[in-house]
């Protein structure tokens, strides 16, 4: 049993398993449970379909160790990035949900789990579609540049790890010496993070 705990004022439906169990196995309620179902097959790793059940070009890209394998951490110590997958949030967004905007302070930074983001840029004709593997927003999160240069948008249903700030800032004073194996010499030897 797990307490779920609200910050915020908010509504909640709670449904028993068995019941949700029951609505999934009825032929009457196809229609309404097509999102859930979608979303279910997609954050489970499944295939991502379009509006008529095909599969989307590109194939499936499920990956669980999108933090582990990041670009972002490929200079870093094994004892650094082991530490990374606790640092971060589990968060799905629904098709067409914003992650951030072009023009926005960089508090976090994204690691695709699964599904597929579209990053939009003002003035650019041509989107840009990243998808499980994919790291987003960690310029901005390690302040490489002021704020995102891009929009991202959930094109499906999207499963992230987010990890914010904050919590890199505390993990980088604890292996100081990975500072400068994570920002190279994209910082030009100072400290991003000082005050």
């Amino acid at each position: 049993n797990a307490e779920i705990v609200a910050t915020e004022p908010c509504d909640v439906l709670a449904v028993r398993r068995s019941t949700m169990a029951d609505a999934l196995s009825e032929e009457k309620y196809e229609d309404d449970l097509m999102p859930y179902k979608n979303a279910k097959r997609v954050l489970g790793g499944g295939e991502i379909q379009d509006a008529f059940g095909f599969a989307v070009a590109g194939g499936t890209k499920y990956r669980p160790e999108c933090i582990e394998k990041s670009e972002v951490f490929k200079a870093c110590s094994e004892q650094f990035v082991a530490q990374m997958p606790q640092l971060v949030e589990e968060i799905p967004f629904w098709p067409g949900e914003k992650l951030f905007s072009q023009g926005d302070v960089g508090e976090f930074m994204f690691f695709i789990k699964a599904g597929r983001v579209r990053l939009e840029v003002l003035g650019r004709k041509k989107h840009e579609v990243v998808g499980g593997g994919a790291t987003i927003g960690d310029m901005a999160c390690l302040e490489q540049v002021p704020y995102h240069t891009e929009t991202a948008y959930a094109e499906t249903h999207v499963w992230a790890r987010v990890l914010h700030r904050k919590l890199i800032r505390r993990a980088l004073a604890s292996f100081p010496e990975e500072e400068k194996r994570l920002l190279g010499s994209a910082s030009g030897g100072t400290s991003v993070f000082a005050d």
